[in-house]
């Protein structure tokens, strides 16, 4: 899912739909289930993607109080690559509906692992909004602490309130470990560059599990970036301490629909 669109349909949420593009751009869980099947068989991973906190325009449209004022958060089908939207973090129905929803996408992707995104969040929007600005204050907290915050509540439905109770391993965006390294635990969450190649060196000598797609050089829907030098392109030389190998997991070359 991203801010533009919300193309699964829940059945446990059902005004998620409203957030697609309409009724023939969605996926069914029975639609899931065979790409999955189709893919198991010929030895392809389908991870999802739920991404949060921010990239969540899309969830607004059927759910709006689990978002901040819609005066600054206003979802747009206009087909902008904007990352605009954000949840509302001061609100457990927020949280309630996260573990719903994912707890419902597990039961149709079988991979151990589960993307949360983490990527882009625009906090301004909660300065604009009087009840998250009251539970701020109330906590003693800045946007970065309300963010540190959800992360966390994010990060403990994924690893422990998933398929009853055994967990999913969730994957984040960079943005993530380069904030909050210090708050976070390398058994909490594996993480996925997107910004410069070295990054993934400072990833796994932190002890983290790491996932390699910069974008200068390993975004497909990069243009400007030459097959050869996607191909010549070698995740292992970004790692300095060749004993934290183990831990870069490989790579992933991703294609955002912009220029598709």
């Amino acid at each position: 899912t991203d801010t533009q669109s919300f193309p699964y349909t829940s059945k446990v949420y059902p005004l998620f739909s409203k957030g697609a593009y309409g009724p023939y751009q969605q996926f069914s869980l029975n639609d899931i289930k065979e790409i999955v099947s189709f893919a198991q068989e010929r030895g392809i991973r389908v991870v999802p993607e739920f991404d949060i906190p921010g990239h969540t325009g899309s969830w607004c449209w059927g759910y709006p109080e689990i978002c901040p004022n819609p005066a600054c958060n206003t979802p747009s089908k206009t087909g902008s690559d904007s990352p605009d939207g954000i949840l509302n973090p001061a609100t457990n129905m927020t949280y309630t509906m996260i573990e719903g929803l994912f707890n419902e996408a597990t039961t149709v992707f079988m991979d151990d692992y589960f993307h949360i995104g983490g990527d882009e969040t625009q906090t301004s929007c909660w300065d604009k909004t009087p009840s998250i600005v009251d539970w701020e204050k109330a906590n003693n907290f800045d946007d970065n602490d309300a963010l540190l915050y959800f992360n966390k509540r994010a990060l403990d439905i994924v690893n422990n309130k998933l398929d009853s109770g055994k967990g999913r391993k969730p994957i984040q965006w960079d943005e993530m470990f380069t904030k909050y390294e210090a708050n976070i635990t390398n058994k909490e969450v594996t993480i996925q560059v997107w910004h410069g190649a070295n990054l993934i060196g400072s990833v796994v000598d932190a002890g983290f599990q790491g996932i390699f797609s910069p974008d200068a050089v390993w975004y497909l829907d990069n243009l400007k970036t030459s097959w050869k030098s996607m191909y010549m392109t070698e995740p292992t030389s970004y790692v300095t301490n060749k004993n934290n190998l183990a831990l870069l997991l490989g790579g992933e070359g991703c294609m955002w629909g912009e220029t598709v």
